[in-house]
């Protein structure tokens, strides 16, 4: 915990003296050399800080990854960035503000995991007994009656941003659907977590992790990252709770080799994906900023 704080004065002093002289640019790396930090000692343990290591992963795709782009692209459509749009003086601030976000968010979950290290999870009812096995059971199958209502209600709304636009769907979008079918889409969303929460092994949560995977990508659908990665961070989350602690034993692995190579892979390409569809939601043609394989030069 005193390395930590240790790195984040050593960064405060950087941004610090990257202000007084403005250098804006400087300053940026700076709060990114922060946030690679937070990953850094988030993979030492990515286990028990699994949910640190989703959060700064969600922190960069929405608040410096378009920044980050800007910095290290050659396409000229992506060499501005949000700070762009504002004068110096709030870029300081913006960067500021980014940093005391990332500081706080290490000082705070490293004093906390400090002081409940010792704390052990014990389990203290049967899984295997008769109340969890029949609510694990009926929970799965409501998962197959109702997932329908949540993927009609999240097709209505991507055929609606096709009809009109993205910004306007935020404003205008009402469903049209019966008010049973809303309801139903929400027992759904219920009945999935508290699938998971009875503790099921692999096996049997294959198949509806694979419909909730499906529900949370068609959200790109209609216009909205957040969907995607909510959906990919809390899975994230669970997995390596699972793994961590192996309520079953050794039997029952949730994360294996060939998955973590091919999330590392893939994330980049992943990250990649979403600015592209960040600018071709708000109507700019892929093809003038190098489409996402023009993207992936940045990388």
């Amino acid at each position: 915990m005193i390395k930590n704080y240790i790195s984040i004065v050593f960064f405060s002093i950087l941004l610090a003296i990257s202000l007084m002289t403005g250098d804006v640019n400087t300053a940026f790396w700076v709060v990114f050399m922060m946030w690679g930090y937070n990953i850094i000692y988030a993979l030492n343990k990515p286990y028990e800080r699994s949910i640190f290591l989703a959060f700064n992963f969600t922190f960069f795709i929405f608040l410096i990854g378009n920044i980050f782009v800007s910095k290290v692209t050659s396409i000229p459509a992506f060499k501005s960035s949000v700070l762009d749009l504002f004068s110096v003086e709030i870029q300081e601030h913006m960067l500021v503000a980014l940093f005391l976000s990332l500081s706080g968010l290490l000082v705070g979950f490293s004093y906390f995991e400090t002081k409940y290290k010792d704390i052990k999870i014990k389990r203290s009812i049967d899984l295997n007994n008769r109340y969890m096995s029949n609510l694990r059971k009926y929970s799965k199958r409501i998962i197959y009656l109702t997932f329908w209502a949540s993927l009609i209600l999240q097709i209505e709304r991507a055929m609606y941003v096709q009809t009109v636009s993205y910004v306007d769907s935020y404003v205008d979008f009402q469903s049209h659907m019966p008010s049973i079918v809303r309801r139903i889409a929400t027992i759904y969303d219920y009945s999935f977590l508290l699938f998971l929460a009875t503790i099921p092994k692999y096996k049997d949560a294959k198949l509806p992790i694979i419909i909730y995977l499906i529900l949370g990508s068609i959200s790109l659908g209609y216009g909205q990252r957040t969907g995607v990665c909510i959906t990919f961070a809390f899975l994230f989350i669970y997995f390596a709770i699972r793994q961590k602690y192996k309520f079953y034993g050794n039997s029952d692995i949730w994360i294996t080799k060939k998955l973590l190579i091919s999330v590392f892979v893939s994330l980049p390409f992943f990250i990649v994906f979403l600015y592209t569809f960040a600018q071709t939601r708000l109507g700019y043609d892929a093809n003038d900023f190098g489409g996402i394989l023009g993207n992936l030069e940045a990388f």
